[in-house]
């Protein structure tokens, strides 16, 4: 789920708790074919709810945008080092 509240673009998402070696990334880029870069600190994370199986995370952006912006979003699992 997503939506835009004061220019503050809020994505909903499951961060599953198996397998316990994965890490996740938000990367964002403003073409689909263009440069993906990581979200780092223009986004703020916030666990919303969980159960047995994981959480519901909701990643606010912070980098200001309008609902007629276009922001491509993709979650990358990362094995940890």
């Amino acid at each position: 789920m997503a939506r835009v509240e004061a220019g503050v673009l809020k994505v909903v998402f499951r961060r599953l708790n198996s397998p316990p070696d994965v890490a996740y990334r938000l990367d964002t880029a403003t073409e689909l074919n263009g440069e993906w870069r990581e979200a780092g600190n223009e986004v703020v994370l916030q666990v919303i709810g969980s159960d047995d199986t994981g959480q519901t995370v909701e990643a606010a952006f912070l980098i200001g945008i309008s609902a007629r912006n276009t922001l491509y979003l993709r979650i990358v699992a990362l094995p940890l080092p």
